[in-house]
């Protein structure tokens, strides 16, 4: 029997699922490897280019610039929030100009703004530190790049394998063996692809 790969989502449905249950292991492989295939093609012909580390810093002084903007709107936030929280005492000694109803609105405006801006504010600092690690690494990146092209079309199996799980952070199969692979952080930002750029049944993020 030819192997197949089974779908967890749907065999144990733990999450909707519009494709199948089972897929060709001989198919979804030959996909993924004809992605990896374009993706290595393109390294083979990709110069080192010092343009890429002078856009990573931008992008790390964009963050740092970022940051300042989300810290500048989080500080207003938690003083609007201090000053709501104030007028409890008043409005309990009906010394207050804002009813119970009006300031209770308020705060959960003012909690709810305070949420989101430190959300966002973790999220920048995470993505900072990744460009900051891929500047800091760009010629192991590269180096490493160059070799898994060279290698790949004569690597035995497994080492093909090694590579690809190294090259994408996640696989995913659909409906008519549409497979979306997703490239690991470092080296998508050092290959600068665009966001879901698509080529026919296989999608690259």
């Amino acid at each position: 029997m030819a192997p197949k790969y089974n779908c967890y989502a749907k065999g144990l449905k733990v999450r909707p699922c519009d494709g199948q249950q089972l897929y060709k292991a001989e198919i979804v492989d030959e996909i993924v490897e004809g992605i990896a295939k374009d993706i290595f093609a393109m390294i083979s012909r990709m110069p080192k280019d010092p343009t890429i580390e002078a856009q990573l810093k931008k992008n790390i002084q964009n963050k740092e610039n970022l940051l300042r903007e989300l810290d500048a709107k989080l500080q207003s936030a938690k003083k609007e929030l201090e000053l709501y929280e104030a007028q409890i005492i008043k409005c309990i000694e009906g010394k207050s100009k804002l009813s119970e109803v009006t300031l209770a609105r308020m705060i959960s405006r003012a909690e709810e703004a305070v949420a989101v801006y430190e959300k966002e504010i973790e999220k920048a600092r995470l993505d900072k530190q990744n460009q900051k690690d891929t500047a800091a690494q760009i010629e192991d990146f590269y180096k490493e790049f160059k070799g898994w092209a060279d290698e790949y079309e004569s690597a035995a199996l497994e080492r093909r394998r090694v590579i690809l799980s190294q090259l994408f952070s996640r696989i995913e199969i659909g409906r008519g063996y549409e497979v979306k692979v997703e490239i690991a952080m470092s080296y998508k930002q050092f290959l600068n692809l665009s966001e879901n750029s698509q080529t026919g049944n296989r999608t690259v993020a």
